[in-house]
């Protein structure tokens, strides 16, 4: 037939009906069989009942109205336009349409697939949508009050609102040109009361994803930009954006293995507003960023790559992997951050309780913030400087950096790089530990309890430093100062120092220790003079910049003899230092492990009895006379304590020292050291209020004065607090010179040996050699001075009875004195001994006496 027409008051039921032309039926409700209807022209359907269409296929449109619809497949050449208010709504398999389709029902649930070369919409009251399969060249909107389920592809825009959930997929290609020529940009828009969750979010251009509760992308993309907010929570996995990509959630954010890659339009924004919904503005192009915005929750992330600039910021922690952006990266959380990665072109790093990140790379500038936490950084690398507050702060390792920043607001800061490190400002409430395994280390200013510093294969330069306690700080090369450094302890080790004019080492008062060393360990250690040197110099001027109660310069040494022909390790020469670098009761220590040698004139003026200076050594102690010379003065004179300690001290002219060094016994050094070299002075080399000399071998003095008579003997002078001898053995040799300045003038002569102590007491046989002298008297028996030792007896009888008082060394070598074999002398009643009645100068040799009944 050409058209079927159909119009009953009640039910309509056709198996089949085929018809060229239109097929139109009016009943209370309509059926078909399988078989159905075919027609070549329209398919039209009206009733207040049920309508179920079979498989109904028609050339051109078809029009359903009823109660519920039910089919089983639906072809029209043109529209599809199915309408059903009735409770059960619009139930089928499969549609397809060469124009619109349009459904309208209380709900819609299409099992099969629904395809168009036009717009697809979907709208109901009260229920929901479910289309498993959608496909149409043009648009898709859904509207329903309830849910909306299934797979939405459009090649142009799709739409999706609902009063409840939306659980689905979604695609909109872009590209479709509607009837009145309008492209279709390729924009997804989803906004739901409830809950969202996409499998799959994909679209030409905009993606935007609304939900009053929770939202869910899980894969997907956009050309341009998406927007996914959440009522609750929102996440975000496996979506690539070619420009922005931002999420938004009161609650709690997941995002994982998201991309921007700037490959989209710039220029516009999607936005969302509960009233008006979805909206495209145009706006300034900011290159294609990453936003995660938690108003009250967290974010976790992972592998989360933005072309642009990547923007984290939750009301209490960031967690997960890496974070990413080729423009700028800034995460903020209220609580904590703790990733494994953060890059960017700049880098800021904020947590309230504490930022931990593996590694954080920046191409720029660089903030790590905590107000209440740690920040813990295993790899640092940033172009830019740094600004790091926390309560503590530890970096474990980093490429160059430069701190314009270190705060450790309650507890430490360790910093470690391979490269150079740069501190411009440093407040630390705990220990700073900086240190550079690779190269150099800077630091302006640092204010902290205690400090670490290292430089170990680098430079160090220092500027103002202030600890409250301990200070250590090592370079491998130069440590430059160019500030003041300040603290209780300090310990400065490197391979050269300059301190720099206007600097200062120590505080006077404040600073108990001091010490300075050569730790290069190659080239001997130079102190006092002006110039360079081949080794490491502290010169003159810069000594004067140290204050501490108890300074000492430390230099490396080999432990060599006097007169060896190895060179000394350290050499001492010209150079000044005054009370105010010691304070009340400081010291100045210089101590090397191998030789010193001083070559210049040392002075230490304006000292009391409480100062001192101490010059150790583990091999030998030179003073070169005539080149070398040691003061110590305060008001009136000599002042102060000059101790020394080594296993030989020596003061003399090289020609003497040398021929010390190879003397066979302590006679021959004793002639060799009372020969002045042409080098004459009254005050000797060393002088001091107190000389102190600590010794395993050897004390030797050489004579400076006019003569070899021991009155007219110099070499050394001290003061009121004497001169003193710590000798470690018996075998200890004392060859001095010199003279005591006391207020009467000076003491010289035989007169000095009173005032010579051993060990702090009066000498005593079996402390030091018995040929040891004090300007040519013999310390052990002060009655017999040079004269006498050269003096050849005319007594009849020469024979020696016991070499035991003779002078004599290790080599067995002794002089023999005129001893008198027979002595006749009264008996003392009470101790057994000869009574001596008449002034003599000697009492014979007491060897040979021995009490009655002996």
């Amino acid at each position: 037939a050409a058209d079927i027409a159909i119009a009953a008051s009640g039910a309509a039921s056709v198996e089949h009906a085929e018809a060229t032309g239109d097929f139109t039926a009016s009943a209370a409700s309509f059926r078909t069989g399988l078989n159905s209807i075919i027609t070549g022209g329209d398919i039209v359907i009206s009733a207040p009942g049920a309508v179920d269409l079979g498989n109904s296929s028609a050339g051109g449109l078809v029009s359903v109205n009823g109660l519920s619809i039910v089919f089983n497949s639906i072809v029209a050449g043109t529209r599809v336009t199915l309408s059903a208010d009735g409770a059960d709504g619009i139930a089928g398999g499969s549609i397809d349409a060469g124009d619109d389709i349009v459904l309208s029902a209380s709900r819609i649930a299409l099992t099969g697939p629904v395809t168009g070369d036009a717009s697809l919409a979907a709208y109901t009251t009260g229920g929901t949508v479910a289309i498993d399969q959608s496909d149409v060249a043009g648009n898709i909107i859904v509207i329903a009050d309830g849910d909306i389920r299934g797979d939405y592809v459009a090649g142009g825009n799709v739409s999706l609102v609902s009063g409840a959930d939306i659980a689905a997929s979604a695609a909109a290609n872009g590209g479709y040109i509607d009837g009145n020529g309008i492209v279709a940009d390729g924009n997804l828009f989803v906004s739901a009361a409830d809950d969202v969750v996409l499998t799959n979010a994909s679209a030409a251009r905009m993606v935007g994803v609304s939900a009053g509760q929770a939202a869910s992308i899980a894969g997907g993309s956009a050309g341009e930009d998406l927007l996914l907010t959440g009522g609750t929570t929102a996440s975000l996995t496996g979506f690539t954006a070619g420009d922005d990509i931002r999420v938004e959630a009161a609650g709690g954010i997941t995002a994982q293995d998201i991309t921007t890659t700037g490959a989209g339009a710039d220029g516009a924004n999607v936005q969302f507003s509960p009233a008006s919904g979805f909206a495209i503005v145009t706006a300034a192009a900011d290159g294609a960023d990453i936003t995660l915005l938690s108003t009250g929750g967290a974010i976790g992330g992972a592998n989360i790559v933005a072309a642009g600039d990547l923007t984290g910021d939750a009301a209490t922690g960031i967690t997960g992997g890496a974070f990413a952006a080729g423009g700028d990266l800034a995460l903020t959380a209220g609580d904590a951050i703790a990733i494994t990665g953060a890059a960017g072109g700049t880098v800021a790093l904020s947590g309230i309780a504490g930022v931990a990140a593996d590694s954080v790379v920046s191409q720029g500038t660089t903030a790590l913030l905590s107000g209440g936490g740690s920040v813990a950084i295993g790899h640092l690398s940033s172009v830019g400087d740094i600004i790091a507050i926390a309560e503590s702060i530890r970096v474990d390792d980093g490429d160059d950096l430069n701190f314009a920043s270190l705060v450790a607001e309650t507890g430490d800061a360790a910093v470690q790089t391979s490269g150079d490190l740069s501190v411009a400002s440093g407040q630390v409430a705990g220990t700073a530990e900086l240190g550079s395994d690779g190269g150099a280390l800077t630091v302006a200013s640092l204010t902290a309890a205690d400090a670490v510093l290292a430089a170990a294969n680098g430079a160090m330069v220092l500027g103002d430093v202030a600890v409250t306690d301990n200070l250590d700080a090592a370079a491998r090369t130069l440590l430059s100062i160019g500030g003041g450094v300040t603290g209780r302890t300090l310990s400065l080790a490197s391979g050269d120092i300059a301190i720099q004019p206007g600097a200062s080492v120590g505080s006077g008062g404040a600073t108990e220790r001091l010490t300075v060393a050569n730790g290069g360990g190659a080239g001997p250690t130079f102190i006092g003079g002006t110039g360079s040197r081949a080794g490491w110099h502290i010169d003159a001027d810069e000594l004067a910049r140290l204050y501490g109660t108890d300074i000492r310069i430390l230099g490396p040494g080999s432990g060599a003899a006097i007169g060896s022909a190895v060179a000394p390790d350290m050499i001492v020469e010209d150079f000044v230092m005054t009370a105010s670098n010691l304070g009340t009761g400081g010291s100045l220590s210089l101590e090397t492990e191998g030789k010193m040698r001083v070559t210049g004139d040392v002075l230490l003026d304006g000292m009391s009895a409480a100062n001192a200076l101490n010059l150790r050594t583990a091999g030998a102690l030179e003073v070169i006379a005539g080149q070398g010379s040691i003061r110590l003065a305060g008001a009136g004179g000599p002042v102060g304590r000059l101790n020394l300690a080594s296993r030989d001290i020596i003061v003399a002219t090289p020609a003497a020292i040398d021929a010390v060094a190879t003397a066979t016994g302590t006679r021959a050094i004793e002639t060799r050291l009372a020969e002045n070299d042409g080098v004459t002075s009254n005050d000797g080399a060393l002088v001091a209020g107190g000389i102190s000399a600590a010794v395993s071998r050897g004390f030797y003095v050489q004579n400076s004065g006019t003569g070899t008579a021991i009155a007219d003997r110099r070499g050394l002078s001290f003061g009121a607090q004497g001169l003193n001898v710590d000798a470690a053995g018996a075998d200890v040799r004392i060859v001095v010179n010199g003279v005591q300045l006391g207020g009467a003038g000076p003491v010289t002569g035989r007169d000095t040996l009173a005032l010579l102590t051993v060990g702090g007491s009066p000498p005593a046989r079996g402390q030091i050699d018995r040929g040891s002298t004090l300007n040519g008297c013999l310390i052990l028996n002060p009655a017999v001075c040079a004269p006498m030792m050269e003096t050849e007896s005319d007594f009849p009888i020469q024979n020696v009875i016991e070499e035991k008082d003779g002078i004599g060394g290790d080599e067995g070598e002794g002089i023999t004195l005129p001893t008198a074999l027979i002595t006749l002398r009264e008996l003392d009643p009470l101790r057994g001994e000869p009574l001596v009645d008449d002034p003599v100068t000697g009492a014979g040799n007491d060897d040979l006496w021995a009490p009655p009944g002996a």
